[in-house]
């Protein structure tokens, strides 16, 4: 009696535990390694950083290009390392006349590496909501010669739109805190640029 009331318990046990094993697979591709490549405009809040890429005087907006890599780091969390480059032109004028003192074109290169955490279900809906911030080191090259790395920080958020497993269209925000070059004609003494990116991410 006690043999056939063993198995009995051990049959129901099965048959609850194969849900909750299917569920766990299906959960697997909802947080996978990704790379990414996205592009979209910069703008860098200097005071002389007038000229861009795309023609916007006064704005300051150029195309920033990026690539990415995330890799989850267990639940909620993973780990995030990008490499991007943006161009400005800037212009430092006479503070009374007005007149151009000196006009060059500075790229800033960055390499960074953070941290971020997944909100909501994207295993239900195919949509993640991300925020996260990190650190990286930036590199100013100017165009008429001679480049300056500095140090600094960053926060960002964004959004992956799944398409299946392994794609997904990205869209992101990000502010950067950079040390300053300390080289004219970039004025600012702490260089705050912030950029909006589309991109696509694939899994692996």
């Amino acid at each position: 009696m006690r043999t056939r009331r063993f198995i009995f318990v051990m049959a129901i046990a099965l048959c609850l535990a194969r849900p909750v094993a299917a569920q766990s697979v299906s959960l697997a591709p909802c947080w996978r390694p990704m790379i990414g490549v996205g592009i979209g405009p910069a703008v860098n809040g200097d005071r002389n950083g007038e000229g861009s890429d795309y023609d916007f005087s006064g704005k300051g907006a150029a195309r920033d290009f990026s690539a990415s890599i995330d890799v989850p780091a267990g639940g909620e969390w993973a780990a995030r390392v990008e490499a991007g480059s943006v161009s400005w032109a800037f212009e430092e004028h006479d503070y009374l006349s007005g007149n151009l003192l000196l006009r060059d074109r500075v790229r800033l290169k960055r390499f960074t590496a953070g941290a971020m955490k997944s909100f909501g279900r994207p295993c239900d809906i195919p949509l993640r909501l991300f925020a996260g911030g990190g650190v990286g080191v930036y590199r100013y090259e100017y165009g008429q010669g001679g480049a300056i790395t500095r140090g600094g920080a960053h926060v960002f958020a964004g959004m992956d739109i799944l398409l299946g497993d392994h794609a997904a269209i990205a869209l992101g925000v990000a502010v950067h805190f950079v040390g300053g070059p300390d080289r004219k004609p970039v004025f600012s003494e702490l260089f705050t640029p912030g950029q909006f990116s589309v991109g696509v991410k694939f899994g692996f």
